[in-house]
């Protein structure tokens, strides 16, 4: 969302200043109504700078692992990085030879206004970056370049098929590769190559269990929130284990040791749950949000755990650290439990614990 928001405003505040930047270039001045316009395009993105100024901040400050300022270089290369991703190794290719096929028209108005817009987009993002202004460590925080690619390939290959042989060569092959990527993107799609998460499937199962009570570990809090607004039948249970959903600061500890107990109390009812649930993410120990999760949990009677974006299977990283973290946990708790259903990177456990135990903090 942070990231979007900032996107917004460089690539708003770049057409500006570029539209400014032409017209005084020429020697003209702006109209009344082009000044107008100027000034209450200002105004909507300071307004809308704003409105995501604090969410941003709480957004790049909590997430540390994802946005910490790496220096100048590394900045620099994790954005680089990120947008090549963003178009792939064989759609960067597509877009040099758009970009080429634009230079080779710069006459041509539209083109140059293309090339020039991108330029300047690309040197303030890498100056953003560079100053730690806007970390990127992954592609999609670099969505808005998508756009761009799409223009300079499809307004590149325009004026190629309306050029010179060569140009027109160049346009045949970049119309090949699209070809080549669109295929491609049909067969990853078609083999599963991306994260599905079977949660319409996962809450039509629990809206059909007798009224009970559930417990949301990793995931299940907002998708239960969502859902509850379209399916209203999941109003009959009662959930358990919600953090606070309100953004807020968050301090980062070096080890889960230094996390004092009445954090995790706090994360359940004071705004920054979210934030305080990923020192546990960066950290890769959930043990303590798996307690206090154990500990809400009724006694003496059934009751059920929903997980989702979780994969029970997992061997190796925070994954792995989810997973281990609620069965231990269960099990200190002498609580009997087994994996009820499963559905794609989603779980709904059974679990039983007996009255006469608790799970020490």
């Amino acid at each position: 969302m942070g990231q979007l928001g900032i996107s917004t405003i460089v690539t708003s505040a770049a057409a500006l200043g570029l539209f400014i930047t032409h017209k005084f270039s020429n020697r003209r001045k702006l109209t009344l109504r082009e000044f107008v316009y100027v000034l209450f395009f200002a105004f909507i993105l300071i307004f809308y700078y704003f409105l995501i100024k604090n969410i941003t901040h709480f957004q790049i400050h909590n997430y540390v692992d994802a946005y910490a300022d790496k220096g100048t270089l590394s900045n620099v290369k994790s954005f680089l990085y990120s947008v090549l991703s963003n178009a792939s190794t064989l759609g960067s290719i597509a877009v040099a030879i758009g970009f080429i096929l634009l230079l080779i028209n710069f006459k041509d108005n539209y083109a140059k206004r293309i090339v020039c817009y991108s330029s300047a987009i690309t040197l303030v993002f890498i100056f953003l970056s560079a100053v730690g202004l806007y970390p990127a460590s992954s592609s999609k925080h670099v969505t808005w370049s998508a756009g761009f690619f799409w223009i300079i390939i499809l307004y590149g290959t325009y004026l190629g098929l309306r050029g010179n042989v060569a140009s027109r060569a160049l346009s045949i092959a970049l119309l090949l590769m699209l070809i080549a990527l669109s295929a491609l993107n049909i067969y990853r799609f078609t083999h599963d190559s991306f994260e599905v998460t079977e949660n319409n499937q996962a809450v039509s199962f629990i809206e059909n269990l007798p009224p009970s009570s559930i417990g949301l570990w990793i995931g299940g809090q907002p998708v239960v929130q969502y859902y509850t607004r379209l399916n209203p039948g999941l109003e009959k249970h009662r959930f358990f284990g919600q953090v606070n959903p309100i953004s807020a600061e968050v301090e980062l500890p070096k080890h889960t040791s230094q996390i004092k107990r009445e954090e995790i109390h706090k994360s359940m009812t004071q705004p920054g749950g979210w934030g305080i649930m990923v020192i546990f993410r960066i950290l890769n120990d959930y043990s303590l949000p798996a307690t206090a999760l154990v500990q809400a949990a009724p006694r003496g009677e059934d009751f059920y755990i929903f997980a989702t974006h979780y994969d029970i299977d997992a061997s190796e990283g925070y994954s792995k650290a989810r997973v281990e973290a609620l069965h231990q946990a269960l099990t200190n708790a002498q609580c009997n439990f087994e994996s009820l259903q499963r559905f794609k990177g989603a779980v709904v456990y059974k679990v039983y614990c007996p009255e006469s135990n608790s799970v020490p903090f």
